[in-house]
């Protein structure tokens, strides 16, 4: 049973509330895998693997977050069309404090 419950998990998703229980890169929140799925180079090379959702917004939203900072190093070109690419998944999430987060 154990085994299953991995395998079915790889196929949740999360819808966001508040974001305190979504792990930003490991659980699929923004689109259809996780962001370390979506952009690998990009979460190779952040310090900061086991953030939520929650801790890396401003005001409720996403707008104006300081991506860059996640890097302990500047970014290449590349990479930081990566970084645009998150910004342009996540530019619509709204967290709700009241709200849990649920998967489905």
């Amino acid at each position: 049973m154990k085994n299953r419950t991995l395998v079915s998990k790889r196929w949740w998703r999360w819808i966001v509330g508040s974001g305190r229980d979504v792990l930003c890169w490991y659980d699929t929140w923004c689109g259809d895998y996780p962001l370390k799925v979506i952009v690998p180079r990009l979460f190779a090379a952040t310090d900061f693997k086991w953030f939520k959702v929650a801790e890396n917004v401003v005001q409720g939203n996403f707008v104006g977050v300081d991506w860059d900072s996640l890097f302990s190093q500047p970014l290449r070109t590349r990479d930081e069309n990566s970084l645009r690419l998150i910004e342009s998944l996540v530019e619509q999430i709204m967290l709700n404090p009241n709200s849990n987060d649920r998967i489905v």
